[in-house]
């Protein structure tokens, strides 16, 4: 119903009604109802609640959780809401939720609805948000090891740390499946294992792993053993040595360790082993290892300890001539009781063993006294009781085994000839042997390089001089021998020569050979033909035109003359001298001289030759072998090839820079020069002289010649080519003249005059000879010398020979000149492609840096291995203080202060080597069961000798 209203509002009821208004005007109309209006009155709001979304801590109902949002309810529509933390400031919500913060706090909510009623707040409720754990941390109990930190330890607890209150914790072992702990720690598994923890926090939160550790549960040390280092008794399990070092074995890594004498204290030692007190003692070791446990001690062993060498002398004689060297030689001594003798002498060894009383006595055989030239040799007498202890003390035996047994005065001038047996006779003028100045002597040498019989006397005249021999194989298997006498034929010098058959008796008395005897006929050569005869050649002063002319006489193999003498040379002014001559196989021969002014050289020597045919006719004229004409050539050498040709060898002056140096010119059949003249001389230092040259049966040839104060040679093929380098044959004076000839089993021998160096009680000159084989081997070594282009080769990627020693010999490489450098390992890449792989130096054991000065070596342990033979310098070879084992590859170094050797993997031994008038420092190494040994001049620079 309507309802009379007044002014112009009314109230509204409470809730939700619809309402409409007219009017009464004041004429009394009454209008229409007004459109309806739906209205609702809303006077209070209720209180919204709130609660966890998920409450993830112990109980569902204790307010912690993980999960930060929290759920608003009881919120009427379209009415908004807040939230207050701890009582503060009220924050508008959004949604039905809202984010709790970190930490335990008191929340409340309240809305305001449509109506713009404030409800009243929501009880506060107490949440706690806790979103991480924090990882726990794991420590051993006791750290027994060596440090409180190695992580090894005998005691089995592992502690946790950092576990949050009512947190639940975890451990894993080696990566593996987590299994759940209980209290504050776990127990670790034996060995060595990595371990990590982790906890869930009260709100159900998972920490990360700790960090993993690793620990070694160790709770017990094996016991280690003794054993002597060297057991050097009788036997090697007697227990008595005088090695004091004793090894312990079994010990674990890191682990220290204690040895007990006579059950004594235990005393504390590093390393791997201890020494032995002297006498005899009872000992037993024990060990502590990382994790603190100690063993139970070894087993005791007795040992005794004895360093006391026994007593040690012997007698011998200190001189072996040539003749004593082919019987027995006595040695004598007289050391302990039941003593252990050790012999060594020139290579050979000998044992036996003292009676009772100490003596004692050896027989060296005649193989074991032969050593070419004269010699110093050392013999050692080591005499070792039953603890192994020795004592060794040597004594020089001067081995004089030249080629003249006479050993007074002076012996030089050496020729020598081959014969079809396969020995040689060796020729030489000797003073004072045959009661009148110079007389002539000979040896005669069968195959095996043995002397058969004595020497003898060549010359029946001994009055005056006898001088300048030459000697030459004859057909029927004799020789002749030519020399030069003083006053035998009225007037000065003659030439005259003696016949031998094949069994070495005389053929036919000495009878003189030139025809024309004034004046002086001097400086013989002889050559054998192939129809049985020979031909002697000779200068001769006075016979022509005033000066010296060169001669020759033919004689048929009877030893009857073919004609008469005739002269050589064509150019007769001034002098012709110092013949040489070589007979051709086609029957002819080729004669060799040296001529003044003829080459238009100033005032110097040429060298010239003339051609015979097997009749005795000249064949062209004579014609000049040098092609360089300076200055002076000389002292020429002539020699036959197996292909027809020849070679002529002679010294000249200024053309190598340096003083003399060898030259050769090779000739063919048909007498044309074969390329050019060439240098035989590598080294340029010094002066170069007395070239002599042999044919070779391969076709090849060898030169040898004096180069300051040694005897040096070359050999060639063939077609020429120089094999190897020029190698050393040994010292010489200096006027050492060698002489060279080839041999019937395609080697040579060298003869020539040496000092003797103090070693013979003449302290003159004697006869030195070196025999080589068909390669070119030295029956004591081979001495290569290595120039700057010659190291520059080695070193190089074109293939080269090399340089290869003989097994069984001491062979070495000497360097030429200074700021020279040889790289074995370079060495030894570069060889890898020469044909075979083979290595470019081999079997050498010795390197000699000398020089001029400045030289390096360097090289590796690999290098010495496999370079060098082994055991070349023991004292088994003569030399004094040195110890190897068996099998050990040695590399001798000499040089001086400016000389320098780099090496790394050597471990210096302390121990000094002495021989050759040396000291050496003694370098070991090991590569496997390969050992080497370095033995270094103790003036050269070792600082780059390194382990």
């Amino acid at each position: 119903m309507w309802q009379a209203g007044t002014g112009t509002s009314f109230t509204l009821g409470n809730g939700s009604h619809t309402y409409a208004v007219r009017q009464t005007d004041a004429a009394g109309n009454v209008s229409s109802a007004s459109s309806t209006k739906t209205y609702v009155l809303d006077t209070a709001a209720a209180a919204p609640s709130l609660a966890l979304v998920n409450d993830t801590g112990a109980s569902s109902t204790d307010g912690i959780t993980s999960n930060a949002q929290v759920s608003v309810s009881g919120l009427e529509n379209n009415a908004t809401w807040e939230y207050q933390v701890d009582g503060g400031a009220w924050q508008a919500g959004a949604g039905t939720s809202f984010t709790l913060a970190n930490g335990g706090h008191t929340y409340a909510v309240r809305q305001t609805d449509a109506a713009g009623n404030v409800s009243t707040a929501s009880a506060p409720v107490t949440y706690v948000l806790d979103t991480a754990a924090v990882a726990p941390s794991l420590a051993l109990a006791n750290d027994t090891g060596t440090s409180g930190t190695d992580g090894i330890t005998s005691n089995a607890q592992v502690n946790v740390s950092g576990l949050e209150t009512n947190a639940t914790w975890e451990y894993q072992v080696d990566g593996g499946i987590w299994q759940a702990g209980t209290g504050t720690s776990f127990t670790l598994g034996n060995g060595s294992h990595t371990y990590a923890v982790r906890q869930t926090d009260a709100a159900g939160n998972v920490s990360s792993a700790s960090s993993t550790k690793t620990y070694v549960l160790d709770t017990a040390a094996a016991a280690p053993s003794l054993a002597l280092a060297n057991d050097t008794g009788a036997s090697s399990t007697d227990g008595i040595t005088n090695n004091a070092m004793v090894n312990v074995n079994g010990l674990e890594t890191n682990a220290t360790w204690q040895y007990q004498v006579d059950g004594g204290i235990w005393q504390t030692r590093t390393g791997t082993s201890f020494t032995l007190g002297n006498g005899s003692h009872t000992y037993a070791v024990r060990q502590t290892d990382l994790a603190g446990n100690v063993s139970s001690a070894s087993s005791t062993k007795t040992y005794e300890l004895d360093q006391i060498p026994p007593p040690n002398s012997f007698s011998v004689a200190t001189v072996v001539t040539l003749s004593e060297s082919q019987k027995d030689l006595l040695v004598t001594g007289s050391a302990e009781g039941g003593a252990s003798i050790t012999l060594i002498f020139n290579g050979y060894t000998f044992n036996t063993t003292a009676d009772a009383v100490g003596a004692w006595s050896l027989t060296l055989p005649p193989e074991t006294l032969v050593r070419g030239g004269a010699t110093k040799v050392p013999m050692t007498v080591t005499a070792g009781d039953l603890a192994g202890n020795i004592y060794t003390i040597y004594q020089d035996v001067n081995l004089v085994q030249t080629v003249n047994s006479y050993l007074t005065s002076d012996q030089m001038h050496s020729s020598a000839t081959a014969m079809a047996d396969g020995g040689w006779v060796v020729t030489w003028q000797s003073l004072n042997q045959d009661g009148s100045g110079y007389g002539v002597y000979q040896q005669r040498y069968s195959s095996a390089g043995k002397a058969t019989g004595s020497e003898t006397r060549v010359n029946i005249n001994t009055l005056s001089d006898q001088l300048n021999p030459s000697v030459t194989a004859l057909a029927d298997g004799g020789w002749v021998v030519t020399w030069q006498s003083l006053n035998q034929d009225g007037s000065g010098f003659g030439v005259y020569q003696q016949r031998y058959s094949s069994a070495g008796n005389v053929a036919a008395s000495a009878i003189i050979v030139n025809t024309y005897t004034p004046g002086e006929q001097s400086y013989p050569a002889v050559t054998a033909l192939a129809d049985g005869g020979w031909v002697v050649t000779w200068q001769s002063k006075g016979q022509e035109a005033g000066g010296f002319n060169i001669y020759q006489q033919r004689y048929d193999r009877t030893g009857v003359m073919v004609g008469g003498e005739v002269r050589v040379n064509t150019y007769i002014p001034n002098d012709q001298t110092d013949p040489s001559i070589t007979a051709l196989i086609d029957g002819g021969w080729v004669v060799s001289w040296s001529s003044v002014l003829q080459d238009g050289g100033g005032g110097y020597n040429g060298v010239y030759q003339q051609r015979y045919d097997s009749l005795g006719a000249v064949v062209g004229g004579e014609t000049r072998v040098n092609t360089y004409v300076p200055f002076g050539q000389q002292a020429s050498s002539v020699t036959a090839l197996a292909d027809g040709g020849w070679v002529v060898t002679w010294e000249s002056s200024g053309q190598d820079d340096s003083g003399f140096g060898i030259y050769q010119q090779r000739y063919d059949k048909l007498g044309a020069a074969v390329m050019g003249e060439t240098r035989v001389n590598t080294t340029t230092d010094d002066d170069q002289f007395y070239a002599s040259v042999t044919a070779l049966a391969d076709g090849g040839w060898v030169v040898t010649w004096l180069g300051g104060n040694a005897i040096y040679q070359q050999s060639y093929d063939k077609v020429g080519t120089a094999l190897g380098g020029e190698t050393i044959v040994g010292n010489a004076s200096a006027d050492g003249q060698p002489f060279v000839t080839a041999l019937a089993d395609g080697g040579w021998v060298v003869s020539w005059t040496t000092p003797d160096a103090g070693l013979i009680t003449n302290g003159g000159f004697n006869i030195a000879q070196q025999r080589y084989d068909s390669a070119g081997h030295a029956v004591e070594g081979t001495a290569y010398v290595l120039n700057g282009s010659a190291l520059a080769a080695l070193h190089g990627n074109s293939s080269v020979a090399g340089y290869h020693g003989i097994a069984g010999s001491v062979d070495s490489l000497h360097i030429a000149g200074g700021g020279g450098e040889l790289d074995l390992g370079i060495v030894a890449a570069k060889s890898v492609a020469d044909p075979g792989g083979v290595l470019r130096v081999t079997s050498i054991e010795r390197i000699d840096l000398t020089g001029s000065g400045d030289n390096t070596l360097k090289l590796s342990v690999n290098d010495v291995l496999g370079v060098s033979d082994t055991d070349r310098f023991t004292a088994a070879k003569g030399w004094a203080g040195i110890t190897a084992s068996a099998g050990t590859h040695q590399m001798l170094i000499d040089g001086n202060a400016g000389d320098t050797v780099v090496s790394t993997g050597w471990t210096n031994s302390g121990q000094l080597l002495s021989g050759g008038g040396h000291t050496y420092v003694v370098y070991n190494a090991s590569v496997g069961a390969d050992m080497a040994q370095l033995l270094i001049d103790i003036n050269v620079n070792r600082t780059g000798v390194t382990a």
